[in-house]
């Protein structure tokens, strides 16, 4: 019975262990991940393909079009008509005897003019297609911050579980030694609950800590395609990976020159220019070239029908002009400058946007720096100031207040310098990311 409850035991520990994993991916193997399986940036790489295919179409209409018809209609048996003309040597036969009509013939088309219509119709579409690339370009170095901040900020919890934790195990010794100072008669009942306050606080920060952890793996876990059950476990540590950046003026004109949002007003700006050159090739003629190829069963272009295959083909020119519409070409005009000149507009504000905005991006990034240079002095002066009282309160020269007063200190100033080193290296890459440098 014994060996049997035994055996269950390990297999449910086995299976629980195959059921519940840990994924323990560093951040660089984290976007990698986001890559593969993010649906939405999947979906905007299937934009893009979308994009391209149309610029291969406009593309396309500047070719000469080549169509191959075939038909065949059965009739009923239709009798020889001819009829006999004057100095004629004999009957002329007028429509043969048959039982059915066959038509073959191959078509071609080219585009000669169409007052610039189809070459700035290609010319939007190719502009289309490289906003496109910018737009997903734009996606990846979203999809590449969302990551980090959420990988980051479980390394920031992680790290405040483990401040509370060692905090914790500060304030058990702490207890025991208050014990036995009550036991002795040197503390009261009043030290002692004191103590055992402050060690549920910390459980309940404990508590709170580890469900907003959980919260923000979720989050992470469903951008990484990984199942809800396996614990996400950061690798990577926020000492090995913070850098710099550049001056403010610098970053500044990099964002203007590289940042895919404002690429893509730009490249809107151009798109709406080739709207407006195509609604003036309106008002201009078309002209194509008509070619066609017959070999039909009976040929009628030529005479008399006969029912066997005869070819012919006949070659033109096609000219078409619109005269009246209703003013249709003229409110489309208009629209198309208007949209010109929202674009440029826009495209405008968005410029003065993205200026301000790394700008305050930057003084946040330096406020982060100042913060984290003046937590770590605050941590170094609350352990200091921590050790010192407790080694008085163990000498009986300070109460246990003061103790506890101090270890709260001492356990806000470490959390202050994990978060501030998190806070700071997030405030880089958001300047990174507007600059369009952002990269895995």
């Amino acid at each position: 019975m014994k060996v049997t409850l035994s055996l269950v035991i390990m297999a449910a520990v086995f299976t629980s262990a195959i059921s519940a994993g840990e994924a323990r991916l560093t951040v660089g193997q984290a976007l990698d991940e986001a890559f593969a399986y993010d649906l939405e940036y999947r979906a905007a790489q299937k934009e893009a393909g979308i994009s391209e295919a149309q610029a291969r179409q406009a593309s396309g209409d500047l070719w000469p079009s080549l169509t191959l018809e075939s038909s065949l209609f059965l009739t009923d048996d239709k009798e020889e008509y001819s009829l006999t003309l004057p100095l004629s040597p004999g009957e002329v036969v007028i429509a043969p005897e048959m039982d059915r009509i066959q038509k073959n013939s191959i078509t071609l088309v080219q585009p000669l003019f169409y007052g610039g219509s189809l070459i700035n119709k290609k010319a939007l579409y190719k502009t289309g297609a490289e906003a496109a690339a910018r737009r997903l370009e734009g996606s990846a170095q979203d999809l590449i911050l969302k990551v980090q901040e959420l990988y980051w900020t479980v390394v920031k919890l992680d790290n405040g579980e483990q401040v509370l934790e060692k905090t914790r195990e500060l304030v058990l010794s702490h207890q025991r030694d208050v014990e036995t100072f009550y036991a002795e008669g040197l503390a009261t009942r009043v030290d002692l609950l004191r103590v055992k306050e402050r060690l549920s606080r910390i459980d309940l920060e404990i508590i709170e800590n580890r469900n907003r952890r959980e919260k923000e793996a979720m989050q992470l876990k469903d951008i990484l395609g990984l199942r809800g059950e396996d614990d996400f476990v950061p690798v990577s540590q926020i000492e090995g990976i913070t850098g710099g950046l550049p001056d403010e003026n610098r970053c500044v004109e990099t964002a203007l020159n590289g940042n895919d949002r404002l690429m893509e007003a730009r490249l809107s700006v151009e798109a709406a220019r080739y709207k407006e050159k195509i609604t003036r090739g309106d008002f201009s003629p078309k002209a194509a070239l008509v070619a066609v190829y017959h070999y039909d069963r009976p040929n009628t272009s030529l005479q008399p029908l006969q029912d066997t295959y005869q070819e012919s083909w006949e070659v033109g020119i096609s000219l078409s002009f619109d005269l009246f519409s209703g003013g249709k070409k003229f409110a489309r005009a208009a629209e198309a400058a208007l949209f010109a000149d929202r674009s440029r507009l826009l495209y405008e504000k968005a410029r003065q946007s993205l200026d301000s905005t790394v700008r305050v991006l930057y003084r946040d990034y330096q406020a982060q720096g100042q913060t984290l240079d003046a937590a770590m002095r605050n941590a170094d002066e609350a352990q200091e100031s921590f050790r010192m009282t407790r080694a008085l309160y163990q000498e009986g020269m300070a109460v246990n207040s003061d103790v506890l007063d101090a270890e709260t200190a001492y356990t806000e100033a470490r959390m202050r310098v994990l978060n501030a080193e998190v806070d700071r290296e997030l405030a880089r890459l958001r300047v990174l990311n507007v600059m369009g440098v952002l990269e895995k």
